[in-house]
């Protein structure tokens, strides 16, 4: 019997929106084509002609995922040719060698490369401070802090809860037309729900567990080198008052805080599987910011 191939399809608008709300139909043909076996499997990104972080790290953890599977993996690289050469610059031809063709990342200070992290890695992190100091003309100290503080226990909460077999992909682009930084991490483990409700039996559902994580030293380990676990969520949702948005997606939950600080939770008809964590940071307000020693981390 021919063996035949599974395709699945980036649309041409790839970012976080388009992939949960527009039903492209990409989440539930990946969530299916994990149940088969023996299959080749074809990633179209040939009509993609805008890419946001989040989908690069998506498109990096669903092809990893079949890799470690067995499962032949192709892919259509984007027509595009400045879709292709964000790609290359963000160093996605590094994690994978497509067309047995090495290609070597050139990095653009408006972006922070994309990097499969399976542990807390010091020379990431100090490469996010410096793209926070540079881009958001934020005091160094205060993006040391930032990421010290906050983005290092989001991080290992990501490991704390996902469980996931590939680690987490983290990459972040700076969008000056738009005046904000998006940074994006994201796993494809057993999600927020799953990791927390043995710990927290009265959550029932993936929102509710996304907002329960949102919570000071909530985490599915409750200590950790005696140091409370889950206090980065926290300190990014305060940071971001006022100053950018933070979302979570999380199986079939969706969690928002706007700009204002407004809270919005839906239910989503189709599981991501894992959790990503969206930062999306107001250039404006956070040059706002003018003394290191400032109470940014918000109530």
């Amino acid at each position: 019997m021919e063996e035949t191939t599974i395709v699945l399809k980036f649309p041409s608008q790839c970012s976080l929106s388009t992939l949960i709300f527009a039903q492209s139909g990409l989440l539930s043909d990946f969530n299916a084509s994990l149940s088969t076996s023996n299959e080749k499997i074809l990633f179209d990104c040939e009509s993609v002609k805008f890419i946001r972080p989040f989908c690069a790290n998506l498109l990096s953890a669903m092809m990893l995922s079949h890799i470690k599977r067995g499962t032949a993996v192709f892919i259509k690289i984007p027509h595009n040719q400045s879709v292709l050469k964000y790609l290359k610059d963000l160093g996605f031809f590094e994690e994978f060698i497509i067309n047995q063709e090495k290609v070597t990342c050139t990095p653009r200070s408006t972006s922070v490369a994309l990097k499969k992290l399976e542990s807390v890695d010091g020379t990431y992190l100090d490469n996010i401070t410096k793209w926070l100091n540079c881009n958001a003309e934020i005091p160094f100290q205060v993006a040391q802090d930032l990421v010290s503080i906050s983005l290092l226990e989001a991080i290992n909460n990501v490991f704390d809860h996902s469980q996931s077999e590939i680690g987490c992909y983290v990459s972040a682009q700076a969008y000056h037309r738009e005046n904000r930084l998006i940074l994006s991490i994201l796993d494809l483990g057993i999600g927020l729900f799953n990791s927390l409700k043995t710990v927290y039996p009265e959550i029932k559902n993936d929102p509710e567990a996304i907002s329960r994580a949102i919570l000071e030293g909530v985490s599915s380990k409750r200590t950790i080198e005696k140091k409370v676990r889950g206090v980065g969520l926290t300190n990014i949702s305060g940071f971001l008052k006022g100053r950018g948005e933070m979302e979570i997606v999380s199986y079939q939950g969706y969690w928002k805080q706007r700009h204002d600080g407004a809270i919005e939770i839906r239910d989503l008809s189709c599981p991501l599987r894992g959790t990503c964590v969206n930062l999306s940071i107001d250039k404006h307000s956070v040059l706002e910011i003018v003394d290191p020693d400032e109470a940014v981390w918000g109530e």
